[in-house]
């Protein structure tokens, strides 16, 4: 046997912070997404440097702010295909730990078919 159980109990341990770090990343940029788009409002008033004299305070100005959707929605497109990639990585780990994926198991089992195939 090739023991292939050491080299893949390694590999477990980094698909599982992958996949939780992408959890994370697309948790927090959903929640980000969805408090400055639909939560807190587009209009800010911004207090500037002009003294009012008849009102005794500072003029304000109201702003529209403006976010950039594109980044916004790309940065939830990357997260989600950085789950994928995770979700694929611990799929392809746990297929690989089936005893029947040893390679000395398999050779045995390739020379039988091709002495079963000369005859």
């Amino acid at each position: 046997m090739l023991q292939y159980d050491k080299i893949l109990k390694f590999a477990l341990v980094p698909s599982i912070v992958f996949f939780l770090i992408s959890l994370v990343s697309v948790a927090l940029t959903t929640h980000y997404w969805i408090l400055t788009d639909w939560v807190i409002p587009r209009g800010l008033k911004v207090v500037t440097s002009n003294f009012n004299d008849r009102l005794q305070q500072y003029e304000t100005d109201d702003t529209i702010v403006y976010f950039k959707e594109a980044s916004t929605d790309a940065t939830i497109v990357s997260g989600c295909l950085n789950l994928t990639a995770a979700v694929v990585a611990l799929i392809a780990w746990s297929t690989l730990r089936k005893p029947d994926m040893d390679s000395q198991y398999n050779i045995v089992r390739i020379f039988e078919v091709d002495l079963i195939r000369q005859d």
